[in-house]
């Protein structure tokens, strides 16, 4: 059954100190800014004391290679996203995060788009 509390939350935001896309511009490499720190690897940091073992991880976009071993490394079990559009225009990595997720159990599943039809 899916958590009953929120224990973190995170933001796609520059380190802490560091010049934001916003004031200087983006460091785009192969369509991912490098400046960039992930909502999911904020989101863990944010997690601190609590843990993320055996946790779920609710994220607006289907995750990139390096968050989803960073999740694997966390523990989490569950990861829900809603769009699927990085995906579409990376599909080996689709391929390659559904085959890891599968030897380490972990289910990925979007989320059902509760937008009325018009």
């Amino acid at each position: 059954s899916p958590p009953e509390n929120i224990i973190s939350t995170g933001a796609n935001k520059c380190l802490d100190g560091d010049d934001s896309c916003e004031k200087i511009g983006c460091l785009i490499v192969k369509d991912h800014c490098y400046r960039t720190v992930h909502a999911e690897i904020n989101c863990i940091k944010n997690n601190g004391l609590f843990g993320c073992k055996g946790k779920w991880l609710y994220i607006t976009t289907s995750p990139c290679i390096k968050c989803f071993q960073q999740i694997i490394l966390e523990g989490i079990t569950t990861i829900k996203y809603d769009d699927d559009s990085y995906w579409k225009i990376n599909l080996d990595h689709k391929i390659y995060i559904e085959k890891i997720a599968k030897n380490y159990n972990i289910l990925i599943e979007k989320v059902m788009d509760n937008k009325k039809s018009e």
